[in-house]
């Protein structure tokens, strides 16, 4: 009868590793897809119309919506609300998450415009961050 072998230390470690690629390269292919969509749909929505493009007013825009997801927290009274979605004015969508998908969504269309995988990106810092201290810099929150 022939004996069972025991996986190998080595291999155990690179598993979590391959895995980790495999998920990236995976979220990275669907992100710059969602990405390609969200600037299209801003391009035929008009919001790239014209030959110069402010890259502050973008910026002024992704903070916007920030600012929006912030009063969104101020109004909700717990934590189900905040997370929740609710629809005041016909169709349209309100609430923190909204306000933070909107924020997202403007991000990677000027991404998408400037011709940079935000999810190649986020990678990056994510891999770079794992090197870090614990609250690197003494920082407090």
């Amino acid at each position: 009868m022939p004996t069972k072998r025991k996986p190998s230390k080595s291999k155990k470690k690179h598993l979590p590793h391959l895995c980790e690629n495999v998920i990236t390269v995976l979220a990275t292919t669907c992100m710059n897809d969602i990405q390609r969509v969200c600037h299209d749909n801003a391009k035929e929505k008009g919001w790239w119309d014209g030959k110069k493009h402010n890259i502050p007013e973008k910026l002024a825009l992704v903070h916007s919506e920030i600012s929006e997801a912030l009063e969104e927290y101020r109004i909700a009274e717990n934590k189900k609300k905040l997370v929740s979605v609710y629809y005041p004015f016909n169709a349209k969508p309100e609430g923190f998450v909204v306000e933070l998908a909107d924020a997202v969504i403007r991000v990677m269309d000027l991404c998408q415009y400037l011709g940079v995988s935000l999810a190649e990106t986020i990678a990056l810092k994510h891999a770079y961050n794992k090197t870090r201290t614990h609250r690197h810099g003494g920082k407090r929150a």
